[in-house]
Protein backbone atom coordinates (compact mmCIF):
# COMPACT_ATOMS: atom_id res chain seq x y z
CA UNK A 1 0.00 0.00 0.00
CA UNK A 2 1.68 3.44 -0.80
CA UNK A 3 -0.15 4.99 1.79
CA UNK A 4 -2.83 3.90 4.61
CA UNK A 5 -4.09 5.00 8.19
CA UNK A 6 -2.00 3.47 11.56
CA UNK A 7 -4.60 5.62 14.12
CA UNK A 8 -7.60 7.55 13.35
CA UNK A 9 -7.21 9.51 16.44
CA UNK A 10 -3.51 9.06 18.03
CA UNK A 11 -3.22 10.93 21.27
CA UNK A 12 -0.53 13.97 20.41
CA UNK A 13 1.30 16.67 22.41
CA UNK A 14 2.96 20.09 21.24
CA UNK A 15 6.40 20.89 21.99
CA UNK A 16 6.33 24.41 21.58
CA UNK A 17 9.30 26.22 20.45
CA UNK A 18 10.15 28.72 22.73
CA UNK A 19 12.28 31.65 20.49
CA UNK A 20 8.85 34.38 20.35
CA UNK A 21 8.17 34.75 16.70
CA UNK A 22 5.89 36.85 14.45
CA UNK A 23 5.27 36.36 11.00
CA UNK A 24 7.57 38.08 7.99
CA UNK A 25 4.46 38.25 5.73
CA UNK A 26 1.50 40.00 7.12
CA UNK A 27 -2.49 39.25 7.33
CA UNK A 28 -4.46 42.49 6.26
CA UNK A 29 -1.50 44.73 6.24
CA UNK A 30 -0.53 43.99 10.23
CA UNK A 31 2.25 41.56 11.49
CA UNK A 32 1.18 38.90 12.89
CA UNK A 33 1.96 36.61 16.21
CA UNK A 34 3.01 33.21 15.61
CA UNK A 35 3.67 29.77 17.29
CA UNK A 36 5.94 26.85 16.64
CA UNK A 37 5.62 23.62 17.85
CA UNK A 38 6.72 19.76 16.74
CA UNK A 39 3.56 17.55 17.36
CA UNK A 40 4.79 14.37 19.13
CA UNK A 41 2.19 11.85 18.60
CA UNK A 42 1.49 8.64 20.97
CA UNK A 43 0.11 5.00 19.30
CA UNK A 44 -0.83 1.92 19.35
CA UNK A 45 0.93 -0.21 16.49
CA UNK A 46 -0.45 -3.37 14.80
CA UNK A 47 1.20 -5.12 17.03
CA UNK A 48 -0.59 -3.72 20.30
CA UNK A 49 2.54 -1.80 21.10
CA UNK A 50 2.54 1.38 22.37
CA UNK A 51 5.00 3.40 19.72
CA UNK A 52 5.39 7.51 20.41
CA UNK A 53 7.25 9.18 17.35
CA UNK A 54 8.84 12.82 18.17
CA UNK A 55 10.53 13.24 14.70
CA UNK A 56 7.94 15.17 12.66
CA UNK A 57 9.14 18.63 11.62
CA UNK A 58 8.26 21.76 12.56
CA UNK A 59 5.67 23.44 11.82
CA UNK A 60 5.11 27.74 11.60
CA UNK A 61 1.76 28.57 12.26
CA UNK A 62 0.60 32.75 12.14
CA UNK A 63 -2.89 33.77 13.60
CA UNK A 64 -4.67 34.88 10.53
CA UNK A 65 -7.25 37.38 12.65
CA UNK A 66 -7.17 40.05 15.62
CA UNK A 67 -8.69 37.45 18.51
CA UNK A 68 -6.54 34.45 17.57
CA UNK A 69 -3.32 37.04 17.37
CA UNK A 70 -3.79 37.97 20.97
CA UNK A 71 -4.30 34.35 22.29
CA UNK A 72 -0.42 33.81 20.37
CA UNK A 73 0.76 36.75 21.89
CA UNK A 74 -0.33 35.62 25.28
CA UNK A 75 0.62 32.23 24.80
CA UNK A 76 4.21 33.48 23.56
CA UNK A 77 4.53 35.51 26.77
CA UNK A 78 3.35 32.44 28.66
CA UNK A 79 6.42 30.49 26.82
CA UNK A 80 8.64 33.28 28.10
CA UNK A 81 7.59 33.16 31.34
CA UNK A 82 8.00 29.29 31.68
CA UNK A 83 11.64 29.61 30.38
CA UNK A 84 12.12 32.20 33.05
CA UNK A 85 11.33 29.69 35.99
CA UNK A 86 13.62 27.24 34.82
CA UNK A 87 16.44 29.17 35.26
CA UNK A 88 18.05 30.87 38.27
CA UNK A 89 16.96 31.37 40.80
CA UNK A 90 13.77 29.22 40.12
CA UNK A 91 15.58 26.30 38.62
CA UNK A 92 12.04 24.51 37.74
CA UNK A 93 11.68 21.48 35.73
CA UNK A 94 10.03 22.15 32.29
CA UNK A 95 7.48 19.37 32.95
CA UNK A 96 6.85 21.52 36.11
CA UNK A 97 6.31 24.76 33.84
CA UNK A 98 4.00 23.56 31.31
CA UNK A 99 1.87 22.00 34.08
CA UNK A 100 1.30 25.04 35.92
CA UNK A 101 -2.78 26.32 35.34
CA UNK A 102 -1.69 29.25 33.57
CA UNK A 103 0.42 27.89 30.76
CA UNK A 104 -2.21 25.26 30.30
CA UNK A 105 -5.06 27.20 30.05
CA UNK A 106 -2.90 29.70 27.23
CA UNK A 107 -2.16 26.31 25.51
CA UNK A 108 -5.75 25.02 25.21
CA UNK A 109 -6.74 28.39 23.82
CA UNK A 110 -3.95 28.16 21.12
CA UNK A 111 -4.88 24.56 20.16
CA UNK A 112 -8.72 24.90 19.88
CA UNK A 113 -8.15 28.33 18.25
CA UNK A 114 -9.39 29.22 14.47
CA UNK A 115 -6.01 30.02 12.79
CA UNK A 116 -4.30 26.59 14.63
CA UNK A 117 -6.98 23.89 13.57
CA UNK A 118 -6.80 25.30 9.96
CA UNK A 119 -3.47 25.25 9.62
CA UNK A 120 -2.64 21.87 11.75
CA UNK A 121 -5.50 20.06 10.61
CA UNK A 122 -5.04 21.56 7.02
CA UNK A 123 -2.15 20.69 6.31
CA UNK A 124 -0.06 17.60 6.00
CA UNK A 125 3.16 17.06 8.82
CA UNK A 126 5.54 14.60 7.75
CA UNK A 127 8.17 12.87 10.06
CA UNK A 128 11.95 13.76 9.32
CA UNK A 129 12.17 10.00 7.45
CA UNK A 130 9.24 10.50 5.75
CA UNK A 131 7.81 7.16 6.92
CA UNK A 132 4.55 9.08 8.15
CA UNK A 133 2.27 11.50 7.81
CA UNK A 134 -0.18 13.69 10.45
CA UNK A 135 -3.34 14.74 8.46
CA UNK A 136 -6.40 15.59 10.59
CA UNK A 137 -4.54 14.72 13.56
CA UNK A 138 -4.72 10.76 11.68
CA UNK A 139 -1.94 9.27 11.33
CA UNK A 140 -0.26 7.92 8.54
CA UNK A 141 2.07 5.53 6.93
CA UNK A 142 3.46 6.15 3.57
CA UNK A 143 6.41 5.11 1.04
CA UNK A 144 9.27 7.36 1.63
CA UNK A 145 9.00 8.77 -2.19
CA UNK A 146 5.95 9.94 -1.70
CA UNK A 147 5.90 13.89 -1.09
CA UNK A 148 3.86 15.78 1.05
CA UNK A 149 2.23 17.12 -1.71
CA UNK A 150 1.05 13.90 -2.92
CA UNK A 151 0.01 12.67 0.61
CA UNK A 152 -1.86 16.16 0.89
CA UNK A 153 -3.50 15.94 -2.03
CA UNK A 154 -5.17 11.74 -1.83
CA UNK A 155 -5.73 12.64 1.43
CA UNK A 156 -7.95 15.71 0.50
CA UNK A 157 -9.84 13.61 -1.80
CA UNK A 158 -10.01 10.88 0.51
CA UNK A 159 -11.57 12.81 3.26
CA UNK A 160 -13.89 14.90 0.56
CA UNK A 161 -15.25 11.43 -0.71
CA UNK A 162 -16.08 10.52 3.15
CA UNK A 163 -18.13 13.76 3.70
CA UNK A 164 -20.26 13.26 0.33
CA UNK A 165 -20.74 9.22 1.75
CA UNK A 166 -19.14 8.55 -1.60
CA UNK A 167 -17.03 5.15 -2.36
CA UNK A 168 -13.21 5.35 -1.40
CA UNK A 169 -10.45 5.47 -3.77
CA UNK A 170 -7.45 3.36 -3.48
CA UNK A 171 -4.19 5.41 -3.78
CA UNK A 172 -3.17 3.20 -6.64
CA UNK A 173 -6.50 4.73 -8.51
CA UNK A 174 -6.06 7.81 -6.94
CA UNK A 175 -2.84 8.66 -8.41
CA UNK A 176 -3.28 7.01 -11.93
CA UNK A 177 -6.32 9.09 -12.31
CA UNK A 178 -4.08 12.33 -11.37
CA UNK A 179 -1.55 11.22 -14.18
CA UNK A 180 -4.29 11.46 -16.50
CA UNK A 181 -6.24 14.31 -15.70
CA UNK A 182 -2.27 16.27 -15.22
CA UNK A 183 -1.26 15.29 -19.19
CA UNK A 184 -4.59 17.25 -20.39
CA UNK A 185 -4.88 19.92 -17.95
CA UNK A 186 -5.70 23.67 -19.41
CA UNK A 187 -2.86 26.22 -18.57
CA UNK A 188 -4.00 29.04 -17.17
CA UNK A 189 -1.91 31.85 -19.35
CA UNK A 190 -0.25 35.14 -17.73
CA UNK A 191 -2.98 37.65 -18.87
CA UNK A 192 -6.10 34.90 -16.74
CA UNK A 193 -3.72 35.18 -13.92
CA UNK A 194 -2.94 38.63 -13.69
CA UNK A 195 -6.57 39.42 -13.75
CA UNK A 196 -7.88 36.76 -11.29
CA UNK A 197 -5.16 38.49 -8.98
CA UNK A 198 -6.05 42.04 -9.88
CA UNK A 199 -10.19 41.16 -9.25
CA UNK A 200 -9.46 39.12 -5.86
CA UNK A 201 -7.21 42.43 -4.86
CA UNK A 202 -4.32 39.65 -4.45
CA UNK A 203 -5.51 37.85 -1.08
CA UNK A 204 -7.84 34.57 -0.45
CA UNK A 205 -11.21 35.10 -0.96
CA UNK A 206 -12.50 33.19 1.83
CA UNK A 207 -10.34 34.33 4.74
CA UNK A 208 -8.59 37.06 3.54
CA UNK A 209 -4.74 36.08 3.80
CA UNK A 210 -1.83 36.70 1.98
CA UNK A 211 -0.16 33.87 2.70
CA UNK A 212 0.24 30.55 0.56
CA UNK A 213 -2.37 31.85 -2.67
CA UNK A 214 -3.30 29.01 -5.09
CA UNK A 215 -5.15 29.81 -8.16
CA UNK A 216 -8.39 27.40 -7.51
CA UNK A 217 -10.30 26.07 -9.68
CA UNK A 218 -14.07 26.73 -8.98
CA UNK A 219 -15.48 23.98 -11.12
CA UNK A 220 -12.72 21.48 -11.37
CA UNK A 221 -10.79 20.91 -14.68
CA UNK A 222 -11.97 16.93 -13.71
CA UNK A 223 -15.86 17.87 -13.88
CA UNK A 224 -15.18 20.11 -16.61
CA UNK A 225 -14.43 23.22 -15.30
CA UNK A 226 -11.94 25.89 -17.65
CA UNK A 227 -9.23 28.01 -16.93
CA UNK A 228 -11.02 30.95 -17.33
CA UNK A 229 -10.56 34.05 -14.99
CA UNK A 230 -15.24 33.51 -13.68
CA UNK A 231 -14.13 29.81 -12.73
CA UNK A 232 -10.63 30.82 -11.32
CA UNK A 233 -10.31 32.20 -7.60
CA UNK A 234 -7.32 32.94 -5.68
CA UNK A 235 -7.27 31.08 -1.97
CA UNK A 236 -4.58 30.43 0.35
CA UNK A 237 -3.42 27.20 0.93
CA UNK A 238 -5.51 26.45 3.79
CA UNK A 239 -8.82 27.53 2.94
CA UNK A 240 -8.02 25.54 -0.86
CA UNK A 241 -7.37 22.49 1.50
CA UNK A 242 -10.52 22.91 3.45
CA UNK A 243 -12.99 23.08 1.56
CA UNK A 244 -14.44 19.72 1.93
CA UNK A 245 -17.87 19.58 1.11
CA UNK A 246 -18.60 22.78 -1.03
CA UNK A 247 -17.32 23.65 -4.22
CA UNK A 248 -16.61 27.34 -4.49
CA UNK A 249 -19.72 29.16 -4.75
CA UNK A 250 -21.87 26.56 -6.70
CA UNK A 251 -22.23 24.05 -3.34
CA UNK A 252 -20.79 21.17 -5.10
CA UNK A 253 -18.35 19.03 -3.77
CA UNK A 254 -14.71 19.03 -5.09
CA UNK A 255 -10.85 19.38 -4.79
CA UNK A 256 -9.48 22.09 -6.28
Amino acid sequence: MIIEMVDFRPHFVCEWGTQKVSSKTDYDGQPRNMVTFSPHVEYVDAHWCRQVLTSFEIAFVPSTNDEDDALFASFNSELTEALNLCRAPHHWKWQDCVKRPEFQAAEKLVIESPSFKAQFEGNVLLTHDSDFALYRRSLWTKRRELSREQCQLYLDELYRREALHLDRISPEEFFQQLRAESSVREHISETIRNEVWRRDEGKCVQCGSRLRLEFDHIIPVALGGSSTVRNLQLLCESCNRSKGATLGRNGIATAG
